[in-house]
């Protein structure tokens, strides 16, 4: 070795040509180098070993020596594990875990909703067998496992091999019980394409409250698309009633878990780490409902259509002081468990072809002519725009006669709905006997009289929230429709004619109003003229009570009728309960004011809505009611005794 150093020393030093250098191979088959140097000597002063330049290049290779050993040493020891996982990193998975929604409560702190264990079977494309006899084993498997078509498994696992979903697990089937989900474990264990995932699900305490409540199911591939950065693919979201309203405060958020697992996909062990996280359960929503107040309304509801031989109504419950809902009732109601745990498609078809329609909420998505329920917002109007005063008196002989404008000879009757009359008439005595000839006169005049004409009808209807949306905190509200001039012409291709103001001013013709809405104005009259936004949610607070948001009440308007007509109104409704048409409901501890009202709808105007409304106590209201039984008849008989069990509760238990 010290004879090649020197060599090689030499061959750099005098910079040897490739011809002044021979190799011979010695007789043992050894290779060494012969050098021959050349006839002529390089003076002294022209050998390299003194140029600086060759000095450079031994540090220059000393350093890069040295950087790279220093590296290599701390590779090895100071980040050999951090390496070392990323080594692993096709067995290093996140694993979700799953957040429990917030529940919603009741005023008092009962809960509407539990959240319960569930189990749902997922399929990981990743670890599906590559080998399609093998596949086509494990998806007949699992058909007969789960007791599903062969061909709906066959669909979630061909839409797993896009490139888009190839790392995201797809559910086979969700709401699998515990029983089935331990069987599913141990049989499945070796399978890494197939996990159980427990999931947090929903159980519904009453479903009478359905159409408040709504439901939750697994969120849709458009709703997934355009929120991937908020929720899972597998998600369960909001899709009606508060469960939807409040998502953004009921959903939880998701946790990580990072795990590693195996060459056949099986769980090693859990391992900690910076990008794991643990799930945050949503927020909870407390109402302003009261279970056992919402389970009376729902009994006292059912017993107003056995009474109309009705299969169908509504009532909701306002507190005249801020808008808040003390109670709504739609029936025929639905099981919203049925969603939540996976409806099937004959069970929904079934729910869509009811004629009853049970999934309608008809309080906030019904429309329906108010009949006389509407008279006093007709009296309000003309107490604020002088069309009539306290005074004011009409002879009611039981009809009215229109001649036509063009042909006298035609003449058109509007009657009464007593034969005979009433007699004369002054707003008070009105509204208590529902004297449908005064209300034609105010609405649309009569002779001499002036009454109030298509555009101020139209206005008060709106000051009094009709036609338009409440506001409420629930999906799928509508407007209803308060005709005019302009809609008729537009959709019925008619003109508008007296007759039409005098239709609406008894709450029939084109006049279209939601239970809502009759609830709103009847709570507006007993407060004296607030119309406050509807609303069932008080507050947000967090898992231990903290409260994130509170929902205070909303005046949409104020001050559109003067105190003094307000209680004119209102002394007329007192009057309907003293020495009206409902009589029944004085017999109660407590003062109460209301109004009857029956509306005729079908063909020839051949059936009856019972309607009633009214507010108690009379001089200091904490209660507003509105109540309908469709195709029950007469509001008196059918639908004020609803109104009396259900104020009779209320007093009895606050």
């Amino acid at each position: 070795m010290r004879k090649n150093k020197k060599i090689f020393t030499k061959f750099f030093d005098n910079s040897l040509n490739k011809k002044d250098l021979k190799l011979k191979r010695l007789k043992k088959g050894h290779l060494v180098d012969s050098i021959l140097e050349s006839n002529e000597e390089m003076p002294e002063e022209e050998t390299s070993r003194d140029k600086p330049y060759y000095k450079y290049l031994y540090f220059i290779l000393l350093f890069t020596f040295s950087i790279l050993l220093f590296k290599l040493f701390d590779l090895q020891f100071f980040r050999g594990d951090y390496f070392l996982d990323l080594s692993k990193g096709n067995r290093i998975r996140s694993q979700i875990v799953r957040a429990p929604r917030g529940l919603i409560f009741d005023s008092k702190g009962k809960a509407f909703v539990k959240n319960v264990a569930n189990f749902q079977i997922i399929i990981e494309p990743f670890d599906l067998p590559k080998d399609k006899k093998q596949k086509d084993e494990l998806v007949n498997n699992l058909a007969s496992d789960l007791n599903m078509p062969i061909e709906e498994i066959n669909k979630v696992v061909s839409s797993s091999s896009d490139a888009k979903d190839f790392l995201n697990p797809k559910v086979i089937k969700d709401n699998i019980d515990q029983s089935i989900a331990l069987k599913m474990e141990l049989k499945y264990k070796d399978f890494p394409a197939i996990a159980v995932e427990p999931v947090p699900a929903r159980e519904y305490l009453d479903p009478d409250l359905s159409h408040l409540l709504g439901y939750i199911s697994r969120i849709s591939e458009d709703q997934y698309e355009k929120n991937k950065n908020t929720y899972d693919m597998n998600d369960y979201t909001g899709k009606a009633g508060m469960e939807l309203s409040f998502e953004e405060y009921l959903k939880g958020k998701n946790g990580k878990q990072m795990i590693e697992v195996d060459a056949q996909g099986r769980i090693v062990r859990f391992l900690g780490s910076e990008e794991q996280s643990q799930p945050k359960m949503g927020n909870n929503i407390v109402t302003s409902l009261n279970d056992d107040m919402q389970k009376e309304m729902v009994n006292a509801l059912k017993a107003g259509l056995e009474k109309g031989n009705s299969k169908a109504g509504s009532v909701v419950a306002i507190n005249p002081k801020d808008g808040s809902i003390l109670g709504m009732v739609s029936l025929p109601s639905f099981d919203n468990n049925l969603f939540s745990k996976g409806i099937n498609p004959d069970q929904y078809k079934a729910l869509l072809q009811d004629p009853l329609k049970p999934l309608f909420n008809r309080v906030i998505s019904g429309t329906y002519p108010p009949g006389s329920v509407v008279k006093p917002v007709i009296a309000a109007a003309g107490l604020q725009e002088r069309v009539i005063t306290t005074s004011t008196t009409i002879s009611d002989p039981g009809f009215l006669s229109i001649k036509n404008a063009y042909n006298p000879s035609i003449e058109y009757i509007f009657k009464d709905w007593k034969p005979g009359g009433h007699g004369s008439v002054n707003v008070i005595k009105a509204i208590a006997e529902s004297c449908d000839i005064f209300f034609y006169q105010v609405g649309g005049g009569y002779q001499n009289f002036k009454g109030l004409g298509a555009v101020r009808l139209e206005k008060y209807f709106k000051l009094f929230g009709l036609g338009e949306k409440s506001g409420i905190d629930l999906p799928n509200e509508v407007d209803g429709l308060v005709p005019n001039e302009e809609w008729k012409k537009k959709v019925k291709k008619e003109s508008w004619y007296t007759a039409d103001n005098y239709h609406i001013a008894i709450g029939q013709g084109d006049l279209l109003v939601t239970p809502l809405q009759v609830a709103s104005w009847t709570a507006t009259v007993a407060n004296g003229g607030i119309l406050y936004k509807p609303r069932i949610a008080q507050k947000v607070v967090d898992s231990n009570g903290k409260i994130i948001k509170n929902f205070p009440s909303e005046v949409v308007r104020k001050d559109f009728i003067d105190s003094q007509n307000i209680d004119i109104v209102k002394r007329g409704m007192r009057s309907t309960v003293t020495s009206g048409t409902a009589k029944s409901l004085n017999s109660l501890p407590f003062e109460v004011a209301g109004k009857t009202g029956t509306a005729q709808y079908g063909p020839n105007n051949s059936k009856e809505h019972a309607w009633f409304i009214c507010f108690a106590p009379y001089n200091d209201p904490e209660i507003a009611l509105a109540v309908l039984v469709e195709g029950g008849g007469e509001g008196s008989i059918v639908s004020a005794p609803v109104a009396k069990q259900i104020l009779e509760y209320y007093f009895n238990h606050k």
